[in-house]
């Protein structure tokens, strides 16, 4: 997709009430306005949905980790299957890494965590937190 295309399924997720899904298409959109011709536009409605999204205390993904999603979605959007969320738990607790153990002993993302960097370049533990954004998302519909 274009960034055209983007912004147009960004306001298509923004007129059913799907902020979040809103977000991911507004800053993937952004991504891809290399020359910047619709930057001013398109910063508007990532700032908008993200001010939303925290005054009503919701998660939202980090700018990279939104990256690896709509890459993902990009691809096609394969099944997602499910981590082994014990192992993802010892290795966070390996790693002193205490938000994302409990992000994966309690398979929830919570809402202090939003906006934030969870996993870094952990592409193991990214899969795990993209799952449980995948979940949170279909929940919502």
């Amino acid at each position: 997709m274009n960034r055209d295309a983007w912004r147009d399924a960004g306001q298509a997720h923004l007129a059913k009430g799907q902020l979040r899904r809103a977000l991911g298409a507004f800053r993937r959109a952004l991504e891809l306005d290399t020359r910047g011709e619709r930057s001013f536009e398109l910063h508007q409605l990532v700032d908008a949905a993200t001010q939303v999204l925290s005054h009503r205390g919701a998660y939202f993904l980090h700018p990279s980790d939104e990256t690896a999603r709509s890459r993902w979605l990009e691809a096609g959007a394969p099944a997602l299957a499910e981590p082994d969320f014990a192992a993802l738990a010892q290795a966070a607790r390996a790693q002193g890494k205490t938000e994302l153990l409990q992000v994966f002993e309690t398979r929830t993302l919570r809402v202090g965590l939003a906006g934030q960097r969870l996993c870094g370049d952990d592409a193991v533990a990214r899969a795990g937190q993209l799952f449980l954004y995948e979940a949170l998302l279909n929940a919502e519909e």
